[in-house]
């Protein structure tokens, strides 16, 4: 009687109820109607191998296992044939119906599991064939399946894309050998090209296109349409006339099989066929428009999944037969693509190619694309059902090529056609032919041409690539590729890129993967041919290609490898000549060949493997010679060898030079390909058949037979001289091992409970195991618990204790929980505290390890709590232990290598202080380290042990390190303490860190002990890869515990008695109370060490948990615990004999729970500490079962604590009941409830030595460590992003920072962040913390004098030498350096500046005046000149002339020159100034988007990056080597000038003291970089803006001429006009006109809403640590502000009785606030005097086209300004 996992008997109803439901489209619901039509009804057998599911509404599912359909029949028939009787008789008729035997009622009973697992493999059949194994099966949707899919899709979008990066790559690099010898050929004069076999004729046909071009465009102009005169012949004339063009021009390059068509005058419409299993189809027909008319779209549309029926659909269309007269009709040919192709490869090359030949041949020609294609259709199934992709080579061939044929044939009605296939579709077409498939399709084809023939694999199988795919298991086959479609990331670039890159990109990855070339190829059309490639494939046929099993293992595709070698060693006799004569034998004459080992028999005897019955079509081949990817030459000689008796070949051809694609796409195709296919077509069409079509073009003079035997000999002649030839290219050979089976006489296997007598065992004492390899006493005992023995046993006592041991890191782990121990109770609960915890958890150690030795399996656990659990509590015990040991299995390493992580590139920022980790790089660096310890889990059983053994030997020996380093370098005494806390403290203070009673808190530090001590459980998990497992596995978890108790306990020890301060340990900034510790009791350095040697072991703790979790996943996948991932999570591979697949599933699971990161650490620690409960509960239940339920009938193992297991048991199951609740509690510190306990166990590493950098900057420059970066921008708290949700703004830039800086890169930040502005208003987000406000109300606001606003983390990429006035982000700091330099700017000191303004620009009139002169002479009116670089020379020597105390002499010398020191002893070297500050700009402006990015920048492949780092050192070096040079003469008591730099040597530090060198320098560099571009910049745009718009420089001219006398060519206070700005109101209003329009300062300057309530701007509220702006480009350009004419010139809106209060708010060029630049007045200054200069003295005349061309950088910069100059002549009077 068939059973439920109850007991309870099941009806014949509810049987073929369950068998239903998990073989429907969708699950069946009751009050679903729509899953009730899905429902399958029964399975339809298309062949006796392939059974398709048709469910209640017609529809049709795919192939299902044959066994799965059987049962479906045989239950749905015993349901129909059970009359109307009672329920006992319904039972009794299923128990007839069913078989009684126990494989059916384990196979009912698996049924009734797998809606609840809906991916769960079928079972296969007794015998599967070796080629064509089972496919899985997948059920209908379930919230199980579709999670499990989603995870399948995930990994599968990461790896697979992963390994297509990889073949790119590879494929471009490869291709830089060629690029090379391509240049190198070009510049010896050559022209690479030439050598190529067909470059005259492609030469000529890219001059015929062009022609063709240029007439279409004349045509459509309604021109005349000439004809090229290359084709002026009569005959390709009226062949042009009767296929005239509707379509030319340029090629756009498009994936339109009918745009091509087209082209050549032809035409294609598309038919939908329905497949048997319900896939849809595009069938393509080809015509010409002049001679026939299209069919309606409703019959074009999809038929019903009927092949070959006797009576096709009459739905009233015209047929082609009825479209032409008898003797005009068309023979029809059905044309088949190859892999990852559609048909239209076979529509490339114009009239070239062999699908429009054969049309213009008078062939009727359709074009059949296998099932998805370009798009994945079925009549049901979804994209993302895995059902829509779970087919391979072997359901193509049986369904769609059926489908295809009649389809073609109901439409032309004809009885047969020609079959023409390409690669792929050879292969389906010999598959379907095959006798053992579908074999009757060959009545329906008269000939079947098979183009490069791919049946048996070529030499290229061998490639690093191909042997990958075919080493890994099918399990992570379908976990790197997915089970839907292949790699469909191609796919996306194909829609993506453009027609001509993807086609180039196309080009060279399938050229580096099949070493095709494009030697033969029309180079011009190349792009064209791979715009239908690749296509949509499913995983599961590209599996079959490449995969272990199939065609890459056995190297055919109807015949094993052992088959074929046997057949091989048959022929070893025969030599070259006998080849030759047997084929000209077999070929020609129609003689069966016979060697010596087939003389034994006859043809019979080499024909008893034939692959074909008499039902076969005739056969004509063609080889391409040179093709690497499958063996042609095998096959012929296959065929002449006379093992295929049935097959008649009428044609046979080698063409040596071709490679794989050459046989559809060289030029000389036509010739050797086309011509002859039109041939065999016609001469092998019956007599009935050409009587009624017309006769193809050249083909009227043949004469050929009912049987075409006489054409077919004398035609095989012509081509025998090719067809001869044997390959002797060895064939690459790979064993490849199955799927390990279950042991197979395990039969008897049975589940037991308590109240049977053997309670270790599922063997009755009766039953033997029977093994496939010789066994041991460890095997037997696996044996006994039902499992087969799989590993190679390699673990010791010693490397089982080692794993554990790093599992339990207790270093790490320590450092984790010294909160507990110490804040709880003080050190009385980290001293005898300790202890007492130590005491119970040395019982849950010793209870398990009294289990393991009793039944010692990697299931461990859970396994237990089954087995021993009573009768009906099996189930449940189970699964909660088991999934409670698996969550803390799976989170463990993850954990472990987060806080690595986090500490590592904490350390990094102690290193390197500008450098802050962010989410990305911890999530990225925990990847990363996940990745290697998962290569080392997967590496063989003894070299993880060896690795964990030199890996648990460090952790004991930098234990042990620790433990003597701290009391041996403490500097207690330093401090004025005594070296040791006296004992009477350490003992007996209880430290009152809880509102609890000292016992409550004293359990509660028992957190530390529990938390440090989880882990010893490995060896229970590594159990069946450990020698003597039943006595070494349970010593080691004994081992694992006491060792690592006492070695905790001496580290608690050391801890208590040097700590110095608990309070400060546990409040410190730094955020780990370890870390804290350390510092206080230890110098920086030895701090540093320890913490170096936590990270190390912290890696070893981590790879320990890797490899114990993948054990505990392979157990539970064993078991069937993950559904159908089992299948890929249980398998042992083959080389390493360890469960790879379940370290990569783990490693896939951790990454997901990493991205947690992002989600802050609380979202991180809320999920990797469920571990510390999950560990308890599942140490506890087997144990509390065996004490409480099994008593005295527990068998133990040879490892058992005797009478004391009970008392023992029972302190362990006391101890955690009592625990738990304490683990809820939460962490109370005084009266303030803090966080979570769970939360605090994790720590937060990052946090931690974040807090060591600012102590340790704190000790090292002072008390007040602001310099650098103690910035109170509440970048000690955490940006709350829910306040700006709502804030619109571009996609990337709500996620990432990556948007503006990408903006920034390409310098054209200010226009993106405009154009977003009028996209989406007045607040735009332009990064995940950073709001753009484009409003004159947030200027006062955002740039508050008030309130505490800083400046944000964008300034941190500006630092250089150090921290200068501009990029400074500390307020009060801020304030002193602005303090201590304001008096430089004052208008005293700037009045006292003008006279070395003045000297400089007397040196710019003069170079001018040359020059102009220079032109005059020459002849010419204006002298030519870039004027931006001569602004740059004078803006340089000023502020290089006031900033450093004397000139660059860019203006004397005309070249951009500076003296560089990259160190002040350095010796000097030259770099040019003005490019280095620009490179720096544009560098510091970009990385200031996302400044962590800094310290790796030089690394980054774009020169960008390591060019802009490399300006910002060259920069420093000027500022070093200027100051040097004055630092000098003032040591020589040398006079001293009264300039910038002299007033920063005179200023003086918050303690009087005068600033220092390196801060010298620092602010001397950051004056050199305010007053010179900007400054330049700005006055070259003014230039450019006063000489495009009419009247302005007249104007402006006219009052300068009245301020300045006419003798005076600069105006300085020496000429008596100090009052030239306030005289001369034109030159102030086109200034600000210039600063407005042009926005040097263009971006917004970012500012920190400071801590407090926030801030509410334009009734949106921002809350603190916000980064808020207002972008200075849009103010200056808002219509709303400054009118229609915003984007115009015009000065004059700045006149007094014009310029509004509004406007006058919104005009920011120089910032707002306190922390606006302090060198306005000079930047006024200077700009006045410069453009008063150039303006009174020079002509000037704008050659620059269009509008004036800028980029931003930090400012906004013109790319140059072409103009005429011309001195000015005197005025008169």
């Amino acid at each position: 009687m068939v059973t439920t996992a109850a007991d309870q008997p099941l009806t014949l109803n509810e049987l073929y109820a369950q068998h239903v439901e998990h073989l429907s489209l969708l699950p069946q619901d009751k009050n679903n109607p729509e899953a009730a039509s899905t429902a399958a009804v029964q399975a339809n057998f298309i062949t006796p191998r392939d059974p398709v599911i048709q469910t209640a509404n017609g529809g049709r599912l795919p192939t299902v296992p044959l066994a799965e359909a059987e049962e479906l029949n045989r239950l749905k028939n015993a349901v129909e044939n059970q009359g109307s009787q009672s329920r006992r008789d319904e039972r009794s008729t299923a128990e007839q119906e069913i078989d009684h035997d126990a494989t059916m009622a384990d196979h009912a009973s698996g049924q009734s599991n797998k809606a609840d697992a809906p991916l769960r493999s079928a079972i296969p059949p007794t015998k599967t064939h070796p080629l064509f194994p089972q496919l899985p099966l997948y059920g209908p949707p379930t919230l199980l399946r579709n999670l499990q899919t989603t995870a399948f899709q995930l990994s599968s979008a990461i790896l697979s894309t992963a390994f297509l990066g990889t073949i790119v790559l590879g494929s471009l690099f490869t291709s830089i050998p060629l690029l090379f010898h391509h240049l190198y050929l070009r510049l010896t004069f050559r022209n690479p090209d030439a050598r190529r076999p067909f470059y005259d004729e492609e030469k000529r046909r890219q001059k015929i296109r062009k022609q063709s071009a240029r007439a279409w465009k004349r045509r459509r102009r309604n021109t005349s349409f000439p004809k090229p005169s290359d084709r002026d012949d009569e005959e390709r004339s009226r062949h042009e006339e009767e296929y005239e063009p509707t379509e030319g021009g340029k090629d756009p390059l498009v994936c339109d099989l009918g745009y091509y068509a087209r082209r050549v005058g032809l035409d294609v419409e598309e038919f939908s066929v329905q497949t048997e299993d319900g896939f849809i189809l595009a069938l393509w027909h080809i015509y010409n428009p002049k001679e026939y008319t299209r069919t309606s779209s409703s019959h074009r549309d999809r038929d019903e999944p009927i092949v070959f029926p006797n009576n096709y659909l009459d739905d009233g269309h015209v047929s082609l037969s009825q479209q032409h007269p008898p003797g005009k009709r068309r023979y029809p040919v059905l044309l088949v693509h190859g892999l990852l192709q559609s048909v239209g490869s076979y529509c490339t090359n114009d009239d070239d190619s062999l699908a429009f030949y054969l049309a213009k041949s008078g062939y009727d020609v359709w074009l059949g694309n296998n099932r998805h294609g370009m798009q994945p259709r079925h009549q049901l199934l979804s994209y993302s059902d895995p059902r829509m992709w779970n087919w391979n080579i072997r359901q193509m061939g049986v369904m769609d090529l059926p489908a295809l044929i009649s389809r073609v044939l109901s439409e032309t009605d004809f009885p047969k056609l020609a079959l023409v296939c390409h690669s792929q579709g050879t292969t389906e077409t010999f598959v379907a032919l095959a006798k053992e498939q579908r074999p009757e399709i060959g009545n329906k084809i008269s000939v079947f041409c098979a183009l490069a023939p791919a049946v048996y694999a070529g030499s290229l199988i061998g490639k690093m690539y191909f042997k990958f795919m075919r080493i890994i298991s099918p399990g992570m086959f379908r976990v790197m590729f997915g089970i839907h479609a292949f790699i469909p990331f191609m796919m996306t670039m194909h829609r993506w890129l453009p027609g001509s890159l993807y086609g180039a990109l196309g080009y060279r990855v399938f050229s580096f993967l099949f070493n095709w070339s494009d030697t033969r190829w029309d180079r011009g059309l190349r792009d064209r041919l791979f715009q239908f490639a690749p296509v949509y494939v499913s995983a599961e046929s590209m599996r079959w290609w490449l995969g272990r099993e199939c065609f890459a293992s056995q190297k055919c595709i109807l015949a094993t490898r052992e088959e074929a070698q046997q057949e091989e060693a048959e022929d070893e006799g025969n030599n070259d000549n006998d080849d030759d004569e047997a084929m000209e034998n077999y070929f020609v004459q129609g003689k069966t060949h016979q060697t010596e080992q087939g003389a034994e028999g006859s043809s019979k005897f080499r024909g008893r493997n034939a692959w074909y019955s008499e039902q076969v079509p005739p056969f004509a081949l063609w080889v391409a010679g040179s093709d690497e990817l499958v063996d042609g030459r095998r096959l012929l000689r296959r065929f002449e060898r006379g093992r295929e008796p049935c097959v008649r070949v009428v044609h046979a051809k080698i063409i040596e030079e071709y490679e794989h694609l050459d046989i559809i796409w060289a030029m000389d195709m036509i010739e050797k390909v086309g011509k002859e296919v039109k041939e065999v077509i016609w001469k092998t069409a019956s007599g009935e058949a050409r009587e009624v079509c017309r006769v193809p073009k050249d083909c009227g003079g043949f004469s050929v037979s009912e049987e075409g035997n006489g054409w077919a000999s004398s035609f095989a002649k012509r081509h025998w001289a090719l067809a001869l030839q044997r390959s002797d290219e060895a064939l690459l050979s790979l064993d490849v091992w199955g799927p390990l089976s279950r042991l197979s006489n395990m039969s008897g296997r049975k589940k037991s409970v308590a109240g049977e007598e053997q309670v270790t065992s599922v063997l009755a004492p009766q039953e033997v195991p029977v093994y496939e390899r010789e066994s041991n006493a460890d095997d037997d005992a696996l044996a006994a618990l039902g499992y087969k023995p799989e590993f190679k046993r390699e673990f010791s006592l010693w490397t089982s204790f080692c794993v554990s041991f790093a599992v339990l890191g207790l270093l790490p782990s320590f450092a984790s929980t010294l909160y507990y121990g110490m804040g709880y109770a003080g050190p009385p609960g980290m001293t005898w505290g300790w202890l007492i915890a130590m005491g119970f958890i040395q019982c849950v150690a010793m209870s398990m390890a009294e289990l393991c030795s009793a039944m010692p399996t990697s299931g461990g656990l859970y396994y237990a709590a089954a087995v021993l659990a009573p009768p009906g509590w099996g189930p449940l015990a189970s699964w909660i232990t088991g999934w409670s040991n698996w969550l803390v299995q799976v989170t463990g390493a993850p954990s472990v290598d987060y806080g690595m992580a986090s500490m590592m590139l904490a350390a990094a920022s102690i290193q390197n202080p500008d450098y802050i980790p962010q989410d990305y790089q911890v999530f990225l660096l925990t990847a990363f380290i996940m990745l290697i310890q998962s290569c080392i889990s997967s590496m063989p059983t003894k070299w993880i042990a060896n690795f964990n053994s030199y890996g648990s030997s460090f952790n004991i020996v930098a234990l042990i390190v620790v433990i003597i380093t701290i009391p041996a370098a403490t500097n207690r005494a330093d401090q004025g303490l005594p070296r040791f806390t006296p004992s009477s403290v350490v003992w007996g203070n209880f430290y009152e860190g809880t509102n609890f009673p000292q016992g409550v808190s004293l359990l509660m530090s028992f957190v530390a002990v529990i938390w440090t001590m989880s882990g010893y459980d490995a060896p229970f998990h590594l159990s069946e890869e450990c020698s003597n497992a039943n006595i070494a596995s349970p010593r080691a978890i004994v081992l694992t515990s006491g060792v690592g108790g006492l070695f905790g306990w001496f580290l608690q020890l050391v801890v208590a008695y040097t700590v110095v301060d608990i309070d400060l340990a546990l409040e410190s900034d730094l955020g780990q109370p370890y870390a804290a510790y350390l510092l206080q009791v230890l110098p920086q350095k030895i701090t540093m060490a320890i913490l170096a040697l936590t990270i190390i072991c912290a890696f070893s703790m981590g790879q320990g948990c890797m490899v114990a979790a993948s054990r505990v996943t392979f157990a539970y996948s064993r078991d069937e615990c993950f559904g159908p991932l089992s299948n890929i999570t249980k398998r042992v591979n083959r080389h390493t004999l360890t469960p790879v697949n379940a370290v990569w599933f783990n490693t896939i699971i951790g990454t997901i729970m990493d991205l947690l990161i992002f989600g802050g650490p609380l979202a991180a620690g809320a999920l990797f500490s469920i571990g510390a409960v999950a560990a308890f509960v599942a140490f506890t239940i087997p144990i509390a079962i065996r004490v409480f339920f099994v008593g005295d009938r527990f068998r133990p193992g040879p490892w058992n604590l005797g009478r004391f297991s009970a008392p023992i048991g029972t302190l362990a199951c006391a101890f955690v009941v009592l625990m738990v609740p304490i683990l809820m509690l939460p962490s109370v510190t005084g009266s303030d409830l803090e966080v979570n306990i769970q939360h605090r166990m994790l720590g937060d590493p990052a946090a931690a030595l974040d807090g060591i950098d600012q102590d340790i900057e704190k000790s090292s420059t002072g008390s007040s460590g602001k310099d650098d970066e103690a910035v109170d921008d509440g970048s000690q708290g955490q940006f709350n992003k829910a306040s700006i949700r709502d804030v619109p703004g571009p996609l990337f830039a709500r996620i990432s920072n990556l948007w503006l800086l990408y903006q920034c890169r390409r310098g054209r930040r200010y226009l993106a962040v405009d154009a977003a502005h009028n996209k989406y208003g007045p607040l735009v987000r332009i990064q995940p913390d950073h709001v753009s406000i484009a409003d004159p109300k947030a200027i006062p606001i955002v740039y508050s004098q008030t309130g505490g606003w800083t400046k944000s983390k964008f300034y941190d990429a500006f630092v250089s030498i150090r921290r200068v006035t501009f990029s400074t982000r500390h307020r009060a700091e801020h304030t002193r350096k602005r303090k201590t330099i304001s008096h430089i700017f004052s208008a005293k000191s700037v009045s006292q500046f003008e006279p070395y303004m003045e000297a400089n620009l007397q040196e710019l009139v003069r170079q001018w005046n040359r020059m102009s002169d220079a032109a005059t002479r020459a002849g010419h009116e204006y002298a030519d000149m870039d004027c931006l670089q001569w602004f740059h020379y004078t803006a340089f020597d000023i502020i290089a002339d006031l900033a450093f105390g004397a000139p660059f002499g860019m203006l004397s010398k005309g070249k951009d020159i500076a003296e560089v020191r990259l160190t002040p002893e350095s010796p000097p070297t030259y770099a040019p100034a003005i490019e280095v500050l620009n490179r720096r700009g544009d560098v510091a402006n970009t990385l200031g988007c996302y400044p962590a990015l800094k310290p790796f920048a030089k690394y980054l492949p774009d020169p960008f990056f390591h060019k802009g780092l490399s300006a910002m050192e060259n920069l420093a070096g000027i500022a070093r080597a200027r100051v040097n040079q004055r630092l000098a003469a003032q040591e020589k008591d040398l006079p001293q000038r009264n300039d910038m730099l002299g007033r920063l040597m005179e200023a003086k530090d918050e303690h009087g003291s005068p600033i220092g060198r390196e801060e010298l320098t620092a602010e001397a560099l950051g004056q050199l970089i305010a007053g010179s571009d900007t400054t330049s910049n700005t006055v070259c745009a003014l230039l450019y803006w006063c000489t495009k718009t009419p009247g302005v420089m007249e104007r402006l001219r006219e009052e300068i001429d009245r301020a300045v006398p006419r003798d005076i060519d600069v105006p300085s206070p020496s000429s008596g006009n100090r009052g030239t700005n306030s005289r001369s109101p034109s030159l102030r209003m086109v200034i600000n006109e210039t600063l407005r329009i042009h926005s040097t300062a263009s971006i917004g300057f970012p500012r920190v809403v400071p801590p407090g309530p926030g801030v509410t701007i334009l009734n949106h509220y921002f809350p603190p640590l916000t980064v808020l702006s207002v972008p200075s480009y849009t103010i200056h350009h808002s219509p709303s502000i400054w009118g229609s004419g915003a984007d115009e010139f015009k000065p004059d809106r700045w006149a007094e009785d014009t310029v509004t209060a509004e406007q006058k708010a919104a005009f920011v060029p120089f910032g707002s606030g306190p922390q606006a630049c302090i060198g306005r007045n000079i930047g006024d200054m200077e700009m006045a005097l410069i453009v008063s200069t150039v303006v009174k003295g020079f002509d000037f005349e704008l050659r620059e086209e269009g509008e004036l061309r800028t980029r931003e950088g930090f400012v906004r910069k013109p790319l140059g300004c072409r103009v005429g100059v011309r001195r000015r002549r005197k005025r008169k009077g």
